[in-house]
């Protein structure tokens, strides 16, 4: 399994923004600088485990969730893992825009 840093990023970005929250807003409340923040929204830089889960509860998201959504399958792996892997990044996105 490997986690994309864009990937997971550009869903961090994605969930912060329909939260409503600035990157000042949640290195604030994480505890963090802001650069850090931009720093793992563009993909270069991955957050620690400690980190995720203050970011996670922050934004009132499983941090599953958020790593789930950074998860990109291999190119050998088969097409109807890719499609289950997708589709769980479709519900949780759809969960997340429901809130």
């Amino acid at each position: 399994m490997t986690i994309d840093a864009k990937e997971l990023g550009l869903s961090l970005r994605m969930v912060r923004k329909k939260r409503g929250l600035t990157q000042h807003d949640l290195a604030h409340a994480v505890g963090v600088s802001v650069n850090y923040i931009w720093l793992i929204e563009n993909g270069r830089r991955k957050p620690s485990i400690g980190v995720l889960n203050q970011i996670a509860g922050t934004l009132d998201v499983p941090a599953p969730c958020l790593t789930m959504l950074g998860f990109t399958p291999r190119n050998r792996q088969r097409t109807a893992y890719r499609d289950a892997v997708n589709a769980t990044k479709t519900a949780i996105l759809a969960a997340i825009s429901a809130d």
